[in-house]
Order: structure tokens, then C-alpha cells, then sequence
């Protein structure tokens, strides 16, 4: 067409223009000028990078060297102690799993037989049951018609089908001696059974202190134990108010009053969602709960929390000896692993295990992850009787597991639409004496975060102190945290706030404690727990490889003083060991890195150390970290298995000797 060739004609017309050369910028220039960002590869010194094949082949001739030259470094203990109760308690297992299966075997042919060959219903009585008899639960029922009754009567006068008197089946070809035998309580062998042994479970550990063969702990520091008779004691206090027919507002402690829903009454709920006189209504909730033992958080001790360096709570990993080890380097503020309220309320030992408390922790905290407001009072209520040494608890708001979600808690307590329910429970753990704080994250999306909607009434709910992990709950622990967001929300927030996420060096703990009052880190230190004192002392730390053993040893020392030297504790303590092995095997030392510092999103290439023990501490081989306990605790225990519970090894190596993460980029490395 004519618009088309025009087109053409002005296009050849057109003079093609030179590219324009820029002149080249002055050394000075360039010097100056911004670095490179970093790819996400831990870069170390080119003597020595290794590749994927080279580091293999490498790996097993350091492994064997290594074993030989450290083996006078092993700890002096029996290895046949308890060796005989191992063997023992192997064999009963193996008979309980053949008990089972032949009751299986059992139950499966008895079903088959009752398919075939149906047993029929027993026929009803001529008369029905006796409503006034069977309704009582003890020997001294009674009817006052007596034999002039026209309904049936029992024997024993006790009916034990739940259906009572509407049951179908009448029951009245039951002798009375089957009824008496359904009578019977809980036998002493079932009582044994809910007793568990494992991890600081079982009788009061503090009859083992007293124990002169060292097969058992010694728990030498320790403190948190259960008071004798304190379970049985709240198991019947539990039972009773289960039991009661008057409903009790868990926030005031009203009996009878109007009520709202299962936990709050009309007027307890009016306050905590009246933004408006927020402080009034505080005060005459607070004065309607004095009665009840509730403590008013404006009269509890206030706590310092001013340039600290805070450990994070940790699960598993996080456990008594490890804090020890930080609190060695330097830890200022240590907290307990998560305990969950509702397991606290049923007594489980391993539960109220995790709440244990060194003396050289100096401040220290519990950490109780609550779904509503009622578990939360009743497990404040439970720490006040038990007279436990801590200087406050924190509430976890934070954690991202689907388990804890779902049920309630975590990350769950953090969204818009829980806000009433985080207030229930923050009002309902001031029932203990202590100061409260709480542990969020930024919001369920880190493209729309929530948190600085309503940090700022945060003070009005008293609480002492708030934790933000500047990540969301759909990023878990992956990608870098948002410190500008933790900064605008530390601007807005009356309280002092505590930083977390991606603390590795004193560079950033200085830049950070600028806008926050104290920093938090978990894998900084699960990675170099070192990092405290390179805060203290203000330099980068070339710890050594004999160094670092040495810290192993220290804490597995600590592990079998709190685990015990059995067969059972040494095994306890390789577990708990390795699983921290998992983390340290991401430190690449201050003289092999060629950058410094070293990043969390940065995976370290294949390298060997400056000598065999450092090239080995740097695997992240799962049979090397067995290895390495082996060095300190002997051969593994008969039957030892190790499976990494957490992920902190989850990436795969290139040939190029580089480590990238793997695909799904939320990883649970916490």
C-alpha cells in the first residue's frame, strides 16, 4: 500500500547513528566506585577450593587420619555400663513388636470369625431398667418403691454401659461379678506404661543427684525441677474444675457472669476490644482480677534490655548443654526451647523437661507456645506453684510449622483476624509473677506485611518486650530478613523491641542495635556460637580446629552430666550432637574465606582445611558427624541410627564445587 511503502522510503532516508563511547572513567574512579553484589556462593581462597570429585576422594583418607591421630581424645567412661540393660531392652522390644503381631494376627482372625458367623444382639429384659437405680454411681443407690418397683433392678446397683437406662441391649445377662471387674481402676501396670522413659522423663530427677554409680545424671547447676507431688496435685485441681457446673471467666475469674463465649465473659470481652479508654478499663479489669491471683504488669520488675545479645529459642538443638556452651561465649539472654501449654497442663515430664534452667544462665526465660486464653491462665497459674527460676516468659508468636498452625499457635496468633485471642492470652499468663513478652513475625506475606497495623497499642496489653523476626510466616527461614521493615516497626512500637534474623557478625549487631534495642540470632549461633564473643570483643575470631573440638567436648561433658553416662544418655548426647554438627559444618574459617564476612543466603564451596581435623568439621556428610562423636564418645551404641532432623545441609554441590539451594526455598533450618 501507498502508508506502507512511504514507510520505507523514510527508513532508508534515516542515517544510522555511531555508538556513543563513553571515555574511560580514572583509576580513582573506579576504585571508588560500589562493589559487585554477591552471588550467593561462599567464596574461598583459591589454594583451597576443591571440586565435588576432588573433595570425595579426599574426604575418606582425612577421615581415617583424623580418627587415628585424635583417639586419646575420647572421654573417660564405662562403655560396658549399662551395656547388659542396651542388650536387655533391645530384646524386649523385639518381643513386644512379635506380641503385637501375633495379637494382630489374633484380632484378624476373630474378625473374619464374627463376619462369618455374627453373635446376636442379647435380648431385652421383660422389664426396663430402673431410671432411679442406675442413674447413681456408687453401692448406696436405692429406689423407693423398692421390690414393689415395677422396673428392673441391679444387683450391685451399678449400671456400667455409658447409654445407661436407654442402652438397647438391657444388660441383664451380665453377672454381677463382670460389672464389679469394670469397676475396677486403672491397674498399677498401665500406670507404668504412662510413665515414659526417655529424655528427662520419669521419676524427679532430683534422686539422681544423690546416685554414687554416675549411670545417671547428675544435674549438677540445674534447677526447674518439679516439686514432689506437684502433678498429682494439679491433676486433681484440674479434675475438679473440669467437673464443676459453674462456668468461670478466665480473665477476671467471675463465677456465674454473663458470658460471651468459652473463655471470656460479656464484660471482660467489652474491655480487651475497646481500643477507645483502653487504660481505664484496664485498670478496673485488672482490679476485678486481684482476687484471683492475676499480677498487674505495671508492678512487675522491669528488665534491661538495652545493647544485649539474645540466644533464640531453639527446638531440640536449643536444649540446656548448648546454652551452657553460649552462655560460655558470652550469651547475655538465653530462653528455654518451646513448650506447648496444652502438654505442660497434662504433666507430661518431657514436656516440663524442656523448662530446665542452669545457674550460669543468668537471664533466662520460658518460652509457651498457647492457643487460646484459658490454657494460657491455667499454665501461668501452674508456673507460679511451681516456684520456677526465670526472669520472664515469652509467648511464640512466630513459628511457622503447618502442625503448630493449625492448631492455633505460632504464626497463627500473629494474623489480623487472632489479634483479640493474642490479647486473651497475654492478659492470661500474667497469672505468674514474671514479665511477658511476645516473639512475632512480620505477617503471613513478606509482600504485605501486617505487624506495624498494631504494634503500637502493644504497651496497653502488657506486655514487656516484643521480638520481630523480620521474615513471614510463607517464608519460614528462607531469603533475608526485612530490617527495614523491623526498623519502621521499632519507630511506631512503645516497647523495647528485640531484632532477629540473619545475625552473623559484630558488623551487623552494631547496625542493628542502632534502631533496636537488643538483636537475636539462632543460626549465627548454631553455626559459630563464638559469635557472642566477637560481639563482646569487637573482632572477627580465627578459632582453630582444636578449639573447636574442644568446645565438642565441653559440651559433650554437659550432656552426659544432664543425660546421663548410661548407654542410653551416650546415645542421647551422639543424637543431639550431631544434629548440631549439622549446623557448625557451614562455618568456613576466617583464613580460608576470601570474603569476609560470611552471609546466611551464601553457601560455601568444597574446600579443605589447614589441616585434616578443619576439613573434616567442614563436611556436611551425615557418617562424618558420626565420626566425629565417635572421636568423643567411642563407637557408636548398638543399634545407633542418625537422621538429620532439621535441614541445615539441604543444598546440593555442583561440579564446580559451588553449593546452591535446592528448588523449594522454604526450608525449615530452625
Amino acid at each position: 500500500s501507498y502508508s506502507f511503502c512511504t514507510l520505507l522510503v523514510k527508513m532508508s532516508d534515516t542515517k544510522s547513528e555511531a555508538p556513543v563511547v563513553k571515555p574511560a572513567e580514572p583509576e580513582a574512579a573506579q576504585s571508588e566506585a560500589k562493589p559487585a553484589p554477591r552471588s550467593g556462593i561462599c567464596k574461598v581462597k583459591p589454594e583451597y577450593c576443591r571440586t565435588a570429585e576432588e573433595w570425595a576422594g579426599i574426604i575418606d583418607e582425612v577421615e581415617g587420619r583424623v580418627c587415628k591421630d585424635y583417639k586419646d581424645h575420647k572421654l573417660e567412661f564405662d562403655e560396658e555400663e549399662g551395656m547388659e540393660e542396651a542388650v536387655r531392652r533391645m530384646k524386649e522390644v523385639e518381643e513386644e513388636k512379635e506380641a503385637k503381631a501375633k495379637e494382630q494376627e489374633e484380632q484378624e482372625k476373630l474378625a473374619k470369625e464374627e463376619a462369618e458367623n455374627p453373635t446376636p444382639l442379647p435380648k431385652r429384659p421383660e422389664r426396663p431398667m430402673c431410671c432411679n437405680w442406675s442413674r447413681e454411681v456408687n453401692l448406696e443407690s436405692y429406689c423407693r418403691y423398692g421390690d414393689e418397683c415395677r422396673f428392673l433392678h441391679e444387683d450391685d446397683g451399678v449400671l456400667q454401659c455409658q447409654y445407661g437406662a436407654r442402652c438397647a441391649k438391657g444388660h441383664a445377662d451380665r453377672a454381677p461379678q463382670e460389672r464389679k471387674r469394670a469397676l475396677v481402676n486403672v491397674s498399677e501396670e498401665s500406670k507404668r506404661q504412662r510413665t515414659g522413659r526417655g529424655q528427662n522423663k520419669g521419676k524427679d530427677r532430683k534422686a539422681h543427684s544423690l546416685n554414687t554409680r554416675g549411670n545417671r545424671p547428675l544435674c549438677t547447676g540445674e534447677k526447674n525441677f518439679m516439686p514432689q507431688g506437684f502433678a498429682k496435685k494439679w491433676r486433681e485441681l484440674i479434675r475438679s474444675e473440669k467437673n464443676r457446673n459453674d462456668w468461670k471467666c478466665s480473665t477476671c475469674g467471675n463465677v456465674n457472669s454473663a458470658r460471651y463465649n468459652s473463655y471470656s465473659c460479656y464484660s471482660c470481652f467489652k474491655i480487651i476490644n475497646d481500643e477507645e479508654d483502653a487504660e481505664s478499663r484496664l485498670t478496673k479489669k485488672q482490679e476485678s482480677a486481684a482476687t484471683s491471683g492475676w499480677y498487674n504488669p505495671s508492678d512487675k520488675k522491669k528488665l534491661d534490655w538495652k545493647g544485649k545479645a539474645y540466644l533464640s529459642p531453639l527446638t531440640t538443638v536449643g536444649n540446656l548443654p548448648f546454652r551452657r556452651i553460649c552462655t560460655q561465649f558470652g550469651a547475655d539472654i538465653t530462653c528455654s526451647e518451646m513448650a506447648c501449654a496444652d502438654n505442660l497442663i497434662r504433666m507430661q515430664p518431657s514436656e516440663w523437661a524442656l523448662l530446665r534452667k542452669h545457674e550460669s544462665e543468668k537471664c533466662f526465660g520460658l518460652q509457651i507456645a498457647a492457643s487460646n486464653p484459658t490454657e494460657a491462665a491455667l499454665c501461668g497459674k501452674l508456673l507460679r506453684d511451681a516456684d520456677f527460676d526465670y526472669d520472664f516468659v515469652d509467648i511464640n508468636c512466630g513459628c511457622p510449622i503447618d502442625v503448630m498452625v493449625d492448631k492455633g499457635m505460632g504464626s497463627a496468633l500473629g494474623e489480623p483476624r487472632n489479634r483479640s485471642r493474642l490479647r486473651g492470652i497475654l492478659t492470661g499468663l500474667h497469672y505468674q509473677p514474671k514479665p511477658v513478652t511476645i516473639k512475632v513475625r512480620i505477617g503471613s506475606d513478606e509482600r504485605t506485611p501486617t505487624l506495624s497495623h498494631w504494634i503500637d497499642q502493644i504497651d496497653t496489653w502488657g506486655a514487656e518486650a516484643i521480638t520481630i523476626h523480620g521474615r513471614s510466616k510463607r517464608q519460614r527461614y528462607s531469603r533475608l530478613a526485612n530490617w527495614d521493615y523491623i526498623n519502621e516497626c521499632a519507630a511506631k512500637c512503645p516497647v523495647p523491641v528485640v531484632g532477629n534474623g540473619d545475625l552473623f557478625d559484630y558488623g551487623g549487631f552494631n547496625a542493628s542495635v542502632a534502631s533496636v534495642d537488643s538483636v537475636m540470632t539462632g543460626r549465627g549461633a548454631l553455626i559459630k556460637p563464638w559469635l557472642f564473643t566477637e560481639i563482646k570483643e569487637q573482632r572477627h575470631w580465627d578459632i582453630s580446629s582444636g578449639e573447636r573440638l574442644d568446645m565438642l567436648k565441653d559440651f559433650t561433658k554437659m550432656g552426659m552430666d544432664h543425660w546421663g553416662t548410661d548407654v542410653r544418655g551416650r546415645a542421647t548426647t551422639r543424637k543431639f550432637l550431631c544434629e548440631w554438627l549439622g549446623f557448625l559444618c557451614r562455618y568456613v574459617p576466617v583464613g580460608v574465606i576470601e570474603t569476609m564476612p560470611q552471609k546466611h543466603n551464601e553457601r560455601p564451596q568444597c574446600f579443605v582445611g589447614r589441616n585434616d581435623l578443619e576439613t573434616l568439621m567442614g563436611s556436611d556428610r551425615a557418617s562424618d558427624w558420626v565420626k566425629i562423636s565417635e572421636i568423643l564418645l567411642g563407637p557408636s551404641e548398638p543399634g545407633f541410627t542418625f537422621t538429620p532432623k532439621h535441614k541445615s545441609s539441604a543444598y546440593t554441590v555442583t561440579k564446580t564445587g559451588a553449593a546452591v539451594q535446592p528448588k523449594d526455598n522454604r526450608v525449615d533450618l530452625e
